[in-house]
């Protein structure tokens, strides 16, 4: 069989495959460097839906639109049908296979990080979600829930963020109460300032930390149908996949994403705009 120059993997790019017979009336490939077989149908590999549809439904669900709009629309771009579970199951699977898939991605960062702390409902239940923002690139660095914030989590917070970066940031912004992060902060022999009561930083940060603190803010929309913190977890962590390699921060990044700016490597199996 002739190798096809026009096809390549799904799984490691490679354009050294090979028709393999066909399932359904379906096309199959065979990569001769990876030994996988797969359909050229644009989908992530182990999923069937091209994943630029999958990817604009997740993009508007974490916009906040109802599943019903979601699908209509999906249905108006490329005329076809999806139902309100299939969109529900893949915003559950799609951004948590990102997540997975890039989270040892070493982004290249700067020495300002910002620290962001907002309080969500669940329930009869008050958590804490904290992230870890770098300044110069808008790279979410790392996500967390908890029950309550204090030194020991923010310690193991930043321990995650230094080893997901490989590198100790010079100076660490907070905003509202930060009295919780002192401790932690001076620990790790790094500077602390309050956004509401800002020294000597640099003030053209100002702006893009309130506009990301505006953003982020945003995100817990889509968090009020859950039920426990367990279902919180694994809803910021595919939102900080979506975030950092779809998200559309154009005014602070002039169109490109946090993941592109920080140079963080995506993997070749994965859609990347």
């Amino acid at each position: 069989m002739k190798t096809c120059l026009t096809v390549k993997c799904k799984y490691c790019k490679s354009k050294n495959v090979i028709k393999y017979g066909h399932y359904k009336a379906t096309q199959l490939w065979l990569c001769k460097d990876c030994k996988h077989k797969f359909t050229d149908n644009q989908a992530i590999p182990g999923l069937r839906t091209p994943s630029n549809q999958m990817t604009l439904a997740v993009d508007m669900y974490y916009k906040g639109i109802p599943l019903d709009v979601i699908g209509k629309r999906l249905n108006k771009k490329y005329n076809t049908y999806i139902s309100n579970s299939t969109i529900y199951r893949w915003v559950n699977k799609f951004p948590l296979l990102g997540f997975h898939e890039t989270r040892h991605c070493q982004p290249t960062v700067g020495d300002t990080w910002f620290v962001n702390q907002i309080e969500v409902k669940i329930g009869p239940k008050i958590y804490q979600i904290l992230d870890v923002i770098d300044i110069e690139t808008y790279f979410l660095i790392v996500s967390k829930v908890h029950e309550k914030s204090d030194s020991k989590e923010i310690d193991i917070l930043l321990e995650n963020a230094i080893l997901a970066t490989g590198k100790h940031p010079k100076q660490i912004v907070g905003i509202g109460n930060i009295d919780y992060l002192e401790k932690p902060v001076r620990n790790n022999n790094i500077t602390l300032f309050d956004l509401q009561t800002i020294g000597s930083i640099d003030k053209s940060y100002l702006k893009s930390i309130k506009l990301l603190h505006s953003f982020i803010k945003d995100r817990n929309k889509v968090f009020s149908y859950l039920k426990s913190a367990e279902q919180i977890e694994k809803a910021i962590n595919g939102w900080l996949y979506h975030y950092n390699y779809f998200g559309k921060i154009h005014n602070l990044l002039n169109g490109i994403n946090p993941a592109e700016r920080a140079q963080a490597s995506h993997p070749t199996s994965f859609p990347q705009h």
